[in-house]
C-alpha cells in the first residue's frame, strides 16, 4: 500500500504536473495541485483571452505574475527557469501552446484544461498520465481520463472510458439567469472598456465597445469577468460575465464552486494512478527481492535461457543550476554488479538538464551491450521517455531526442531491449544506486564491481 511517506519521497521532477491552459478552471486545478505538494507548469497562448482574470494565472503572460488565494505564479520565458520558480514555491507559467516543453520536462501528468470543447492535439502518449476537462475527448483513447465539467449531479465525475456530456452552450443559472449572464461581442474588432472586474452595472449600460459597436449589459449585477481591453475579437466572442447576486463582489477573487469540484477530481485521479503504480511496483519489487534471496537464483541466472541477458539500471541527475549533469549505470552480469558514472559535457544537451543524463545513461548501457556482444538486456529506468522515444510513443521534438532515437534504431536489430519502468526513490536498491552514481557527475566511465 502507498504510505504517506512514500509520496513525500517522490523525486523532485516526477512531481511536476503540466497544465495546458491557464484560464479559471485550469487555474483552480493548478491551485489545488500546488497546495497538495505538486510542482505546476502551465502552458498558455502568447495572448490569453480569459475573462475571469482575477482567478486566472493566465494573467502572468500579461503582467508577469499573479496571486490567487495566497498562491503565486510567475511567467517564465524558458523551461530552464522552472527549478528556480519551484524553489521559490511558485507556479510557473509559460507561453507554449504547442507543448514544446514536454520534451524538456519530466512530468507525472498532463492536464488539458483549455476547455475548447474539442481536442486541440492532446494525446494519451504525451505523458505517463493524461487528463482532459470536459467534452471533446474519449477517455482510454485520446487521454487516460476525462473529468465532467457540466454542472449538475455528475459534475466532477472521472471517466476512465467514454466521454463527458456534450456542451449545451448555456452557462449554469444564477438567480434564474443563465445565457443572459454571459455577454458576447456584437461585431469583430478591438475590444475596449474603461470598467474593471468588480464594478456594478445596470441592465442596458454600455460596458465596452468593439470598434464603433457598443456592448450592453444584459442584466444588472457585478462584472465577474471582463476581457482585457485592447484585444482583437471576432463576432460572438465571449467578452464579459455578469453575476446578479448582491454579494457577488465576494466571489470575484476566489475559485468558483464548479472549478473547485473539478480540481478535486483531477487531484483524485492523479493520486489514484500514483497509488496503483506504486502498488504494482511494490509487488514487482517484492517478487524481485524474493528471487534474489532464493538460493537457486544464481543457478537460474546462469541457465541457458538467460545466459545472454543482463540487467541494467540507468538514471540521470543534475545540480540546481544545471552546471553539472551526470549519469549513472548499474550493470548486473555474471552475478556481479558493475558501477559506471560520468558527466554530460555536450553543451547543447545540457539545456535539457537531468533528461540529458537519463538519455546518456541509456545510450551508455546499450553501447556496453553491443561492445560486449550481449543480445538481450533488461533495462530498468524511472523516466518513461527513455522507452517512449525509442518505441515512437513520444515524438522526438529536439536534437537530443532525435539523436537518441537514431542511435536506438541503429542498434535495435542487434540488441533486444526489454523495457522495465520503475518508480524513482522507492527503495529499489539498484535504481537508488544508479541515482547516487549520477550525482557524482565528474567520474568518467570508470567503476568497481562487487559480488552480488
Amino acid at each position: 500500500m502507498l504510505e504517506f511517506s512514500d509520496f513525500l519521497v517522490l523525486s523532485f521532477m516526477s512531481k511536476v504536473v503540466i497544465i495546458r491552459g491557464a484560464g479559471d478552471l485550469a487555474s483552480a486545478v493548478a491551485l489545488r495541485l500546488k497546495k497538495s505538494g505538486f510542482h505546476i507548469l502551465m502552458c498558455e497562448t502568447s495572448a490569453p483571452t480569459s475573462i475571469r482574470r482575477t482567478v486566472c494565472f493566465s494573467e502572468c503572460i500579461w503582467e508577469g505574475e499573479k496571486e490567487i488565494e495566497g498562491v503565486k505564479a510567475v511567467r517564465i520565458n524558458d523551461v530552464s527557469e522552472i527549478s528556480n520558480v519551484f524553489a521559490d514555491d511558485k507556479i510557473a507559467v509559460i507561453a507554449d501552446p504547442e507543448l514544446d516543453c514536454l520534451s524538456k520536462v519530466d512530468c507525472i501528468a498532463l492536464v488539458d484544461a483549455i476547455i475548447a470543447k474539442r481536442n486541440l492535439g492532446t494525446k494519451k502518449s504525451m505523458a505517463p498520465l493524461t487528463i482532459a476537462l470536459g467534452p471533446g475527448f474519449t477517455a482510454g483513447k485520446d487521454v487516460h481520463a476525462v473529468i465532467e465539467t457540466m454542472r449538475g449531479h455528475y459534475l466532477g465525475m472521472i471517466y476512465y472510458s467514454g466521454k463527458a456530456m456534450k456542451n449545451t452552450g448555456v452557462p449554469g443559472a444564477i438567480m434564474g439567469f443563465a445565457a443572459e449572464r454571459v455577454i458576447h461581442s456584437p461585431a469583430a474588432g478591438v475590444f475596449k472598456s474603461d470598467l474593471n472586474i468588480g464594478d456594478s452595472v445596470r441592465k442596458g449600460d454600455v460596458i465596452a465597445n468593439v470598434g464603433d459597436c457598443p456592448v450592453y449589459a444584459s442584466i444588472s449585477g457585478v462584472l465577474r469577468g471582463l476581457l482585457r481591453s485592447g484585444l482583437e475579437v471576432t463576432e460572438g466572442f465571449k467578452c464579459a460575465d455578469i453575476d446578479p447576486r448582491e454579494d457577488a463582489a465576494g466571489y470575484i477573487t476566489t475559485v468558483s464552486d464548479k472549478a473547485r469540484a473539478i480540481s478535486g477530481s483531477v487531484l483524485e485521479c492523479i493520486l489514484n494512478c500514483i497509488w496503483k503504480e506504486r502498488k504494482s511496483a511494490s509487488m514487482h519489487h517484492a517478487k524481485s527481492s524474493s528471487l534474489q534471496n532464493n538460493a537457486d537464483f544464481s543457478a537460474m541466472q546462469s541457465s541457458s535461457a538467460e545466459n545472454d541477458c543482463v540487467d541494467i539500471y540507468v538514471d540521470g541527475s543534475c545540480n540546481a543550476d544545471a552546471s553539472a549533469i551526470g549519469y549513472g549505470v548499474v550493470i548486473i552480469r555474471d552475478n556481479r554488479v558493475y558501477e559506471f558514472s560520468g558527466e554530460v559535457d555536450d553543451a547543447e544537451s545540457c539545456v535539457f538538464r537531468n533528461i540529458a543524463g537519463e538519455i546518456e545513461a541509456s545510450m551508455f548501457a546499450m553501447k556496453y551491450c553491443i561492445e560486449n556482444e550481449i543480445g538481450n538486456v533488461r533495462l530498468f529506468f524511472d523516466y518513461s521517455g527513455l522507452q517512449d522515444w525509442c518505441t515512437g510513443a513520444w515524438r522526438c521534438k529536439n536534437a537530443l531526442t532525435q539523436k537518441y532515437k537514431a542511435f536506438y534504431d541503429s542498434i535495435k536489430d542487434r540488441l533486444n531491449v526489454i523495457w522495465n519502468k520503475v518508480d524513482a526513490h522507492t527503495g529499489n536498491r539498484y535504481n537508488e544506486l544508479a541515482d547516487k552514481l549520477a550525482k557524482k557527475c565528474f567520474l568518467k566511465h570508470v567503476g568497481e564491481s562487487e559480488q552480488v
